[in-house]
């Protein structure tokens, strides 16, 4: 069986390169596709192959205009193409739809009489289409991989863009409903647009991180961390209101990332001395979070949408072996909330009385229930452990085990 990856991956300086001036970071789905790519590519028995357009927001919010052809090295001798295209509304969706078909079917005529499996891993029409017809073309199942509800509005759309959008969830939807299969990041996610079709669960996985010692720390404060979207549905309001509560004198959060309410956590920060902002990071995140008390998931657990997200870089939290604290998402399982510390509710109010009562257990307690997180994700999330069972499926897909 080969297997093409379509969507976004694209090697991590360049990625790094990109987030340096993207309004919205795409490092979640990234590690998300990074993880899905690592996971098949650590069981299966050919190359697992790759087209990327790079992820960059429209111009001019990101600075590239054209986007030229790439190619990159992959695993075992894999293809890796970075596809061409014009990167200015609407010309963008249609340069990547024609990239796809055009890249696709080479790859597709290289696999002449082999099965042969697309995973979309893309919600956006361009991807999806271009699949479909390489699938339609050349006999490949089309398996599309969604994170998250096609096509989400975003801050900077206006009102051509909104209904651009719009039609573009219409064509997402009607591309998904023709698919053969479709794995979702949670099962209501994919059983909503895929009711009828196979269907399975990958959550993404653990990433190997560099084994680096925890950042030198002068602050001698409570510290809890969060690194990630700086967004309203992302809990930010709800998190700056909380460490107002709680003793300054105590309690401190350092804050990483970018997005829409950045200037909000600046102007909050430059009032409170218990909350600092360090901006976005690309390079040494991970020992400055390792030497943290606690890190912080504060997605609102308000709403059925809910079920429909999973913060995969929950993974890379636990993973850190730092004590994890993270809202009731109806995405996760079960076994999430009895490996961290669980805050049951994401108003400011709670969510400042849940880290007082975590920053007052002792430090052995939290240190155990840590390396009691670390285990379980580094266990059961790694590539291999996740790759075996999607490799099965999909394998059961293209060569017509599922009806």
């Amino acid at each position: 069986m080969r297997i093409l990856v379509l969507g976004y991956l694209v090697p991590d300086d360049l990625v790094a390169e990109i987030c340096q001036t993207a309004k919205m970071p795409p490092m979640q789905a990234h590690r998300y596709l990074k993880g899905l790519t690592e996971a098949l590519e650590s069981v299966s028995e050919t190359p697992v192959d790759m087209i990327s357009a790079l992820p960059v927001n429209d111009y001019p919010h990101s600075p590239e205009i054209f986007c030229g052809f790439r190619k990159w090295p992959g695993h075992r001798g894999a293809i890796w193409w970075g596809m061409p295209f014009i990167n200015i509304f609407p010309l963008k969706h249609l340069t990547r739809f024609t990239s796809g078909v055009f890249l696709g079917s080479l790859w597709a005529l290289r696999h002449l009489g082999e099965k042969k499996c697309i995973v979309v891993a893309s919600a956006a029409s361009p991807g999806l289409s271009a699949a479909w017809v390489v699938a339609k073309l050349f006999r490949a199942k089309m398996v599309p991989c969604l994170m998250d509800p096609p096509s989400a509005d975003l801050p900077t759309d206006g009102g051509i863009k909104s209904k651009a959008r719009q039609l573009d969830r219409k064509i997402s939807v009607w591309m998904m409903s023709r698919a053969d299969a479709l794995i979702g990041v949670t099962e209501p996610l994919a059983k909503m647009f895929c009711p009828v079709k196979p269907i399975t669960v990958f959550e993404g996985t653990v990433p190997v991180l560099p084994d680096e010692a925890p950042a030198h720390r002068e602050e001698t404060r409570f510290v809890a961390a969060y690194a990630g979207a700086l967004g309203e549905n992302y809990g930010i309001p709800a998190l700056l209101d909380a460490f107002k509560l709680l003793d300054p004198e105590k309690y401190v959060l350092w804050l990483f990332g970018k997005g829409e309410c950045e200037e909000r956590v600046k102007e909050t920060a430059a009032e409170h001395s218990n909350i600092q902002f360090f901006g976005f990071l690309t390079s040494g995140l991970e020992p400055r979070l390792r030497s943290a008390d606690l890190l912080l998931m504060v997605r609102p657990s308000e709403g059925d949408d809910t079920a429909l997200c999973f913060p995969n870089k929950i993974h890379h939290s636990m993973a850190l072996g730092v004590s994890t604290g993270i809202t009731r998402l109806k995405g996760l399982g079960r076994e999430y909330f009895d490996n961290s510390y669980l805050l049951e509710d994401s108003s400011a109010q709670a969510l400042a009385d849940s880290i007082r009562q975590i920053g007052e257990l002792p430090k052995e307690v939290r240190a155990a229930q840590a390396a009691k997180m670390s285990e379980f994700v580094r266990n059961e999330k790694s590539p291999a452990a996740m790759g075996g069972a999607l490799y099965s499926w999909l394998r059961n897909v293209t060569e017509g085990g599922h009806e």
